[in-house]
């Protein structure tokens, strides 16, 4: 159960971190496919730990509709608190992103803004990246209803996932990580539909 909702959330931060918070209203039925990878990796060097997470999307209802997110997070256990933390995330163009139908392969290949909130500092970044998979497709779904006075709401998640290892490097700025190599790394595929009906629909 902990990693059904660990993937449910991986999902829907790939897919909703680039959405605007909106008001649903009225009547309506929304049908989402499409399919994106993600890729952790950590490191102790010293007192210092980095936490990297790669994470990037393609929406199918909008052919040019692809993102990427980035997270570098450097902790000084010495000092007890962060001495590097960089996050960028951005719509890209689309043949950056390849995905293969099958979810065995997937490449990345974009440049990319990072903002660093310890220093203030704004700098980009190349990420060059491929995902293989090591297992075999797995399927599930995920219901989730809500109906108040005022609202019904309808959720239906249905996703296939494999696991992966991913390879590849980021590099620009402050940034140097030749040679990465993610343990921890995922492709899926995803089909989600959402009906509501109601003036107040959660969001706002």
């Amino acid at each position: 159960m902990k990693n059904k909702i660990f993937r449910v959330t991986i999902i829907l931060l790939v897919v909703l971190g680039f959405s605007t918070s909106t008001t649903l209203q009225a009547v309506a039925a929304e049908k989402t496919t499409g399919r994106s990878v993600t890729a952790q990796f950590g490191e102790f060097e010293g007192c210092v730990s980095t936490d990297i997470f790669i994470s990037a999307w393609q929406d199918n209802r909008q052919e040019n509709l692809v993102g990427v997110r980035v997270s570098i997070i450097s902790y000084d256990s010495c000092q007890q608190k962060d001495v590097f933390a960089a996050v960028g995330e951005s719509f890209i163009d689309p043949a950056d992103l390849h995905i293969s139908n099958n979810l065995s392969t997937a490449e990345l290949r974009t440049n990319l803004s990072m903002y660093d909130r310890i220093s203030g500092e704004t700098f980009d970044v190349r990420v060059d990246m491929d995902w293989t998979a090591t297992g075999e497709p797995v399927r599930w779904t995920d219901h989730y209803k809500e109906k108040t006075r005022e609202c019904h709401y309808v959720n239906h998640l249905k996703t296939t996932d494999r696991q992966a290892v991913a390879a590849g490097s980021i590099s620009g700025g402050p940034v140097d990580f030749p040679g990465l190599q993610f343990p921890y790394a995922n492709l899926y595929s995803f089909t989600e539909w959402v009906i509501y009906n109601g003036g107040d629909c959660g969001g706002g």
